[in-house]
């Protein structure tokens, strides 16, 4: 999809819902990778006081 200024209509559309897919992606792997870092500090922390 190209996502160029001063395209169609229809083509902005695609876009837009191009970059809302984009921005579902990047907010899941964002919070992915918190739960894991997470995930990693507390299984640390059990295996140093544990």
């Amino acid at each position: 999809m190209n996502c160029e200024m001063g395209s169609l209509s229809a083509a902005s559309a695609d876009c837009s819902i191009h970059l809302k897919w984009l921005g579902a992606i990047h907010d899941w792997l964002a919070s992915f990778v918190l739960n894991i870092s997470i995930i990693m500090s507390i299984s640390n922390y059990i295996i140093f006081w544990g």
